[in-house]
């Protein structure tokens, strides 16, 4: 009996840019953000290894699945922002928005389903955000 190994998927709600106080965005959606991060602060405590941009982001996962559709509901719940407000956000400390779908594994035998609902593509279009696939196996 062979045994699939499946990855660990990760969904992120970033914004980023080169220069904001990241308690700002805290402040003004009224959310409490997974991590933020600014310009230099080393990643993952590696001191060789430094954040390129300043970072907001709230985050669910990783988990290890081959089906993103629950992980995409959730995500959608914890950034429940009205975009208007993520707009002017974005407008006024000139930042983007990501929203992002990283898979990771090694050892992984299989990758998950990419399937982004019609009802999120509208989401993400309303935001004026992105989306970014990064898969790493």
């Amino acid at each position: 009996m062979v045994v699939s190994k499946y990855p660990e998927v990760g969904l992120y709600f970033r914004f980023y840019g080169d220069s904001f106080d990241p308690d700002e965005i805290t402040r003004r959606l009224g959310i409490q953000p997974t991590n933020q991060f600014r310009l230099g602060d080393p990643i993952n405590g590696n001191p060789r290894a430094r954040w390129p941009s300043y970072s907001w982001i709230i985050k669910v996962g990783p988990r290890t699945t081959l089906d993103i559709k629950d992980m995409l509901g959730e995500l959608r719940e914890k950034a429940d922002v009205l975009p208007a407000v993520v707009k002017q956000v974005c407008a006024d400390l000139n930042l983007d928005l990501v929203i992002t779908c990283g898979v990771s594994g090694e050892d992984a035998d299989a990758v998950p389903t990419m399937f982004f609902p019609t009802e999120l593509l509208k989401w993400v279009t309303e935001l004026g955000a992105s989306i970014n696939v990064d898969v790493s196996i």
